[in-house]
C-alpha cells in the first residue's frame, strides 16, 4: 500500500514539473496560419487557411487549395471563391507576405473584373498588424447593391475622417491601386492609366507605425454570407510593388505652425481688405 502511494506521489511531481518546464504551447490565430506558400512578383508569400474552421474576415472558411490560390504561366495572382458541394462549404482566399516593408509606396495592379464583383463579395488590398493598425484599399458593396464598390480605410473605419468611399470603373483596362505610407500621412490612389483616377490623404494623429504587419490580398464574404448571385468569384492580381518611402515626414509640429501661420496670414488680408473697403466708404461719405 505504502509502495502505491509512492508511486503516485511520483507521478504527480513528475507531471507537475513536466507542466513547469514544458515549452508553452502558442495558440494559432487563424487569421495568419498558413500550410502553404508562393511566388508572386518577386516576393515570398504565405497562403492562408483556417483548415475547415472559421476565422477572420468575415467569419469564413479560408483554404490554402489550388482551387483558390496559384499564379499562372503568366506570373498572375488568382485568388478565388469556391463552392464545396459536398461539405457545402464556400471557400475564400488570402496571401500574406513573408516579409514586412514598413514605410513606403505599395501598388496593387489588377486586372478589370474586380468592380463588379457580388455585392457580398470583398476584395482587400492592405496591410496589417491588428484591427488598429490596417491600411486598407477595398473593393466591396457590402450587401448594398447601390453603393459605391471602393473605399480607403484607415483602421479602425468608425473613427472621423479614417474612411473615403468612391465608385471605381476602371473601364477594361488594368488598374494601379496604391498607398503611400508616410510617418505622419497616407497618400491613396486608384487609376486606370487614362482618365479614371480617384486619390484620398489621410493626415494627423493615428497613422500606423512600422512593425511586423504584412502585405496581404483576400476575397472574402461579408459577415460570412453566401455570395446573393449564388456564383464563385474570381480576381486577378497582376502585380504587386513596393518602393521605400521618398516622403518628407516633417514633424506633426511644423504641420500644426504650418496650417496656424496659413490660417493667420488669411485673416490679416481679410482684416486689411475690409479696412481698405471701410475706408473708401469713409472717403466717399
Amino acid at each position: 500500500m505504502k509502495s502505491l502511494h509512492h508511486k503516485t506521489l511520483a507521478v504527480c511531481i513528475f507531471t507537475v514539473l513536466g507542466g513547469l518546464f514544458s515549452p508553452p504551447i502558442t495558440p494559432i490565430n487563424p487569421r495568419v496560419m498558413a500550410t502553404s506558400s508562393l511566388s508572386f512578383s518577386g516576393y515570398e508569400w504565405n497562403v492562408k487557411t483556417t483548415s475547415g474552421s472559421l476565422g477572420g474576415p468575415g467569419p469564413n472558411y479560408f483554404n490554402d487549395s489550388n482551387e483558390n490560390v496559384w499564379v499562372d504561366a503568366s506570373g498572375y495572382l488568382h485568388l478565388r471563391i469556391t463552392y464545396d458541394s459536398i461539405n457545402e462549404i464556400w471557400y475564400c482566399a488570402e496571401v500574406y507576405s513573408i516579409d514586412s516593408f514598413g514605410y513606403g509606396t505599395y501598388t496593387f495592379t489588377l486586372a478589370p473584373g474586380f468592380e463588379d464583383l457580388d455585392k457580398n463579395v470583398v476584395l482587400g488590398l492592405f496591410t496589417y498588424l491588428d484591427d488598429f493598425n490596417e491600411i486598407d484599399i477595398e473593393f466591396a458593396r457590402w450587401g448594398d447593391e447601390n453603393a459605391s464598390n471602393g473605399q480607403f480605410v484607415l483602421q479602425p473605419s468608425w473613427k472621423p475622417n479614417h474612411k473615403e468611399r468612391f465608385e471605381f470603373d476602371p473601364q477594361g483596362f488594368d488598374s494601379n491601386n496604391s498607398f503611400t505610407w508616410c510617418k505622419n500621412s497616407i497618400d491613396f490612389s486608384s487609376n486606370n492609366g487614362k482618365l479614371e483616377r480617384y486619390s484620398w490623404q489621410f493626415f494627423g494623429l493615428g497613422v500606423p507605425k512600422p512593425s511586423i504587419e504584412k502585405a496581404r490580398m483576400n476575397l472574402w464574404l461579408m459577415q460570412g454570407l453566401v455570395p446573393s448571385n449564388g456564383f464563385e468569384s474570381e480576381v486577378v492580381v497582376k502585380s504587386f510593388e513596393f518602393m521605400p518611402s521618398e516622403c518628407t515626414n516633417y514633424p506633426l509640429l511644423f504641420w500644426w505652425i504650418l496650417i496656424i501661420s496659413v490660417i493667420g496670414l488669411s485673416v490679416v488680408i481679410f482684416s486689411a481688405s475690409l479696412f481698405i473697403w471701410w475706408k473708401r466708404k469713409t472717403i466717399r461719405l
